[in-house]
């Protein structure tokens, strides 16, 4: 009943009110801890980003299911746009140690979070890219989302939601692949 209840809320425009928003906010911000701690994994978080996390415990309940249903031990997987490390830390876990995680993340300041994350839970089975991931392999912008940094992307939004953007090294996934095989 739990998980129905927070998925119904996850996917309702209840949770992107900005009334609900600001109260999850100031119950986060009293929060002690550096991480948030899903499922036995710890996951360092900056900001808001980890809101609903620590309130709900999960994120985007129906693609966490699927990735749940479709990877297993010994797979290779690739994470791209890593973000603070959500999939790939859950990933990490399925696949175990005989598969392997390859995470892309060109923002600075997530990819410091996600190395963090992925050290502290003890995941050697897992590739740490600090690069985005395109359809060319050079310098791009990655436009930064002004509250949530799960929104950077390396498309220019005209959303009003992007307003700075950082160059970032990009490679495609085949030159990836090809130099580091």
């Amino acid at each position: 009943m739990k998980e129905k209840i927070i998925n119904i809320l996850l996917n309702s425009s209840l949770v992107r009110s900005k009334l609900i928003i600001s109260i999850g906010r100031i119950i986060h911000s009293f929060s002690k801890s550096d991480f948030v701690e899903i499922e036995g994994r710890k996951m360092f978080t900056q900001n808001n980003d980890g809101l609903a996390l620590s309130i709900f415990k999960i994120y985007e309940p129906n693609q966490t299911e699927i990735v749940k249903k479709y990877v297993h031990e010994g797979d290779i997987v690739v994470d791209i746009g890593a973000h603070v490390g959500y999939y790939t830390l859950l990933m990490a876990q399925l696949v175990g140690k005989n598969g392997k995680v390859y995470s892309f993340e060109p923002d600075p300041v997530n990819f410091q979070l996600l190395k963090k994350s992925v050290e502290i839970n003890g995941f050697e089975n897992v590739v740490l890219i600090q690069k985005a991931v395109s359809n060319i392999t050079d310098k791009v912008k990655l436009f930064l989302g002004d509250d949530d940094s799960a929104i950077n992307r390396i498309y220019d939004a005209k959303l009003g939601d992007a307003k700075e953007s950082i160059d970032v090294e990009s490679v495609t996934i085949d030159e990836y692949f090809k130099e580091n095989d």
